[in-house]
């Protein structure tokens, strides 16, 4: 079992004792706690972590509060989204076939969600899911400031959604083809 810690006090220790690589992880309180790893998702309740029954293996994970959680990943039809409203997970909701070669998770609030993943953009408005991916490149890399989300292509090609719709931002210099960009 390995535990790492701040010096602030918290600490991080692996709740399952096969190691499994965590992949996502969301928190608002000190008790609770999500993560997605390898195929199945753990809750921290304040006193154990509990192993959630989902119904699909997930892949990304975000959320704004205990009763408002997110997971995307894949069955066999391919690419899916559930929702948890503090006491069940919804019924999974397609959101594109095949498999993903990236998927990152960004809820926002309950009316607000957005999810990256196969190089497409999808938007949850509080009723549908629907693709809001720009033109441009094959969309990487998903960041957010605490109200916009950003975009990032394989071009080099960096987008912010300013509410009602994208808009190119230059970057400073050129990146590097063989690093690209990590992190805004």
């Amino acid at each position: 079992r390995e535990t790492i810690c701040s010096h602030e006090g918290w600490s991080w220790e692996d709740p399952l004792t096969h190691g499994n690589r965590v992949s996502s992880l969301r928190s608002d309180v000190s008790a609770d706690v999500w993560v997605t790893a390898n195929r199945q998702i753990v809750r921290w309740d304040g006193t154990a972590w509990v192993e959630m029954e989902v119904p699909f293996a997930p892949f990304a994970l975000s959320g704004t509060s205990r009763t408002d959680v997110w997971i995307a990943g894949m069955d066999s039809t391919g690419i899916v989204v559930s929702h948890w409203n503090g006491g069940a997970w919804s019924a999974p909701v397609m959101i594109a076939g095949g498999a993903p070669y990236y998927g990152r998770l960004w809820a926002h609030a309950t009316d607000d969600a957005w999810l990256l993943v196969a190089g497409r953009l999808y938007h949850w408005d509080g009723t549908s899911w629907t693709d809001r991916s720009p033109d441009g490149g094959v969309w990487t890399q998903l960041w957010h400031t605490a109200s916009e989300p950003w975009l990032y292509s394989s071009t080099d090609q960096l987008e912010r959604w300013d509410g009602t719709a994208w808009q190119s931002v230059s970057l400073p210099a050129p990146v590097p083809s063989e690093t690209g960009l990590v992190e805004l």
